[in-house]
């Protein structure tokens, strides 16, 4: 049988985090000689960065290393990641990022954000309304105090 830190271990090399609640290691070593100046885009150029379906991102390898912790402490029964797709006006849906399954057999969508985008809140909040059935959680996580933040959508 694992002990707990030889499961964290496992599942921190599997998705990449380098140390429990941390951010995982970047992919491109550092250039040599790093420039001067930070490159600048010019805002024609800038684009928002859509995030690739079924790939989890930094965060949300991190919340994922959260949530197998609190199904080892029986907090929660199970996880799944982008497991369900809501739709909430045609041509409108909102797939949350984690799926938990409570041990009482309830169901919470929780949404991880680094930072908010208008539109993410306001399908969160229609998303809450017409799924009243689910608890709705946005996570963010706090740098300075190195801990997850939550809040209910109703």
């Amino acid at each position: 049988m694992q002990t707990l830190d030889q499961y964290l271990a496992e599942q921190n090399a599997k998705t990449g985090v380098d140390r429990l609640m941390k951010m995982p290691p970047r992919n491109a070593p550092e250039a040599a000689h790093a420039p001067t100046e930070p490159a600048v885009i010019p805002e024609a150029q800038q684009t928002r960065i859509r995030h690739a379906t079924g790939q989890m991102n930094g965060m949300e390898k991190r919340y994922a290393v959260y949530l197998d912790m609190r199904i080892l402490t029986k907090e929660i029964a199970g996880w799944k990641f982008e497991a369900v797709k809501l739709k909430l006006a045609p041509a409108t849906f909102w797939t949350p990022d984690f799926e938990l399954v409570m041990p009482d057999g309830r169901i919470e969508l929780h949404e991880t954000k680094g930072h908010w985008e208008d539109d993410a809140r306001v399908k969160i909040k229609i998303a809450a309304q017409a799924f009243p059935e689910f608890l709705i959680v946005a996570v963010t996580w706090d740098k300075r105090s190195k801990t997850w933040h939550f809040e209910e959508f109703r």
